[in-house]
């Protein structure tokens, strides 16, 4: 993401309110609005690199076999058409079969996954659980994070990572890479870039036209010259390709892995991120969902308005129900088999984050976050309501005139005085008050005082800021760290 671009105005993502149901029936609001963080694997504090994956579907993890496994001193080679063998390593040798949870040990005794083990795209996938045992100790996650660690690194594991996340920094001159500590780390001759995150790799192009993924030595590592590239999402990235139609051309959708193979050819008329082992496409005005091996895992639902993409297992879907001879429009919840686990009943329904999502019910009367049963939870009236992140959501009071966070027991943390609040982003919540934004935490207390004209959300150890300038037609974008301190400016006129 282009690190000034992201702040210059405050996107309002899934609130909802009464207006908004209208709004966002009208057009398409929801889970597109956000992106789930893909899980990310480090070992000894480097970053596995994967050709795809990792992929949470229904809480389980699943990764591929052989770059794990070859990292532990494993043999890995086909021993028949659906079993793959793993020798050599601490464990000894493994027998894993595509479709079944059992895995032969040494020949002598057997080991339960808790899925199957699965062919993607050529490679076997395994559950995480398995390939910490791979390694004799397990593995664990960085508390509060998309961080999966196979041999931890001393020391403090989230610093650590942390100064892994690449920001991007474009200027009309050139393009730059910094780390969280102020550190310009790349230079690079392409364009159309954005921040590399915990990635190895980021779409570019040259001039008008992309050409591929850059990786962090600056070189291009895979050569995709399609109209348009994405980041990549459990591993695929979807990609836009002119194709000749009659006397013009049309756009498809396709997915390719990190390697830059073509997983999946473009043939859909539009495709989203991948998110719990499934991506939704549309295909000749139909919407369904697809799997990593582009296979239709869950056919067009019938009498369906509206889909989304999937967030912890389950996504909205509205229907058109009738009911004493009207039409109208209901949202339900189905699971990644496709069955409904929570029936159309509601007028909006959001996207389930931290186990909870945004609801309307009883034409607006009703109005507040249910479970993944359906059941309320908390019930809130005259309120713009925001997605929970990190154990806590925004909402503005309309009669008070008041905004605030709760917490999932519905207890409110009242900030007075303050506007365009921001999500609970690495502890932090941006704040504007008297025109000037500054940083708290969900208590309220001020951590960075309100200094700066725009700032966006911490990420990766940092925020981006524009510092107060006696020249107003001059703008000084510069980044801080938790404690204020700008660590890099650009003063640049």
């Amino acid at each position: 993401m282009n690190l000034f671009a992201k702040f210059r105005f405050t996107k309002i993502v899934g609130t909802i309110s009464i207006a908004f149901i209208v709004m966002g029936a009208a057009i398409g609001l929801g889970a597109d609005a956000a992106q789930a963080a893909n899980w990310e694997i480090y070992d000894k504090g480097e970053h596995v690199f994967l050709p795809e994956g990792p992929i949470e579907q229904d809480g389980v993890i699943m990764v591929p076999l052989r770059p794990i496994a070859e990292r532990f001193g494993y043999q890995v080679s086909l021993a028949s058409k659906d079993k793959v063998l793993a020798q050599g390593g601490v464990v000894g040798k493994l027998l894993f079969t595509a479709g079944s949870t059992t895995v032969r040990i040494n020949d002598a005794a057997n080991k339960q996954m808790e899925k199957p083990a699965v062919f993607i795209n050529g490679n076997l996938f395994i559950t995480m659980e398995m390939a910490g045992y791979l390694t004799d100790i397990g593995y664990s996650v960085v508390p509060g994070t998309s961080f999966i660690q196979l041999r931890p690194i001393e020391g403090d594991a989230l610093a650590h990572i942390q100064k892994q996340y690449w920001h991007v920094l474009n200027n009309e001159q050139n393009t730059r890479f910094m780390n969280n500590q102020g550190e310009i780390l790349l230079n690079s001759e392409y364009g159309g870039h954005v921040d590399f995150g915990y990635d190895e790799l980021t779409p570019v192009m040259n001039g008008y036209q992309y050409v591929g993924y850059m990786d962090r030595s600056g070189k291009l590592a895979v050569q995709a010259p399609y109209y348009r590239l994405d980041s990549f999402s459990e591993g695929l990235a979807a990609f836009k390709e002119l194709q000749k139609s009659g006397n013009g051309y049309q756009v498809k959708y396709g997915y390719l892995n990190r390697t830059g193979k073509v997983a999946i050819p473009a043939k859909y008329d539009h495709g989203y991120s991948f998110s719990d082992g499934l991506a939704k496409v549309v295909l000749n005005g139909k919407t369904f969902y697809i799997d990593h091996n582009g296979k239709t895992a869950i056919a067009p639902i019938p009498n369906s308005a509206s889909t989304d993409p999937f967030h912890e297992g389950l996504t909205a879907v509205t229907v058109f129900t009738q009911s004493n001879g009207e039409i109208k429009q209901k949202t339900g919840f189905i699971d990644t088999t496709g069955k409904f686990v929570i029936p159309p009943m509601f007028d909006y329904a959001g996207y389930f984050s931290d186990g909870m999502a945004m609801a309307a019910a009883e034409s607006g009367k009703k109005n507040g976050y249910i479970d993944r049963t359906g059941k309320w939870i908390i019930t809130m009236q005259d309120a713009d309501l925001y997605p929970f992140q990190n154990g806590f959501a925004q909402y503005y009071d309309r009669k008070s005139k008041t905004t605030g966070f709760i917490d999932k027991k519905g207890k409110k943390l009242l900030f007075p005085n303050v506007s365009n609040l921001s999500d609970l982003s690495e502890g932090l919540v941006r704040f504007q008050r008297k025109g000037l934004y500054g940083y708290m935490d969900v208590n309220g207390k001020t951590i960075i005082e309100p200094q700066f004209k725009y700032a966006s959300t911490f990420e990766g150890g940092i925020a981006q800021v524009e510092l107060q300038s006696p020249d107003p037609n001059h703008s000084i974008h510069a980044c801080i760290n938790k404690t204020g301190e700008v660590i890099w400016r650009d003063d640049a006129k």
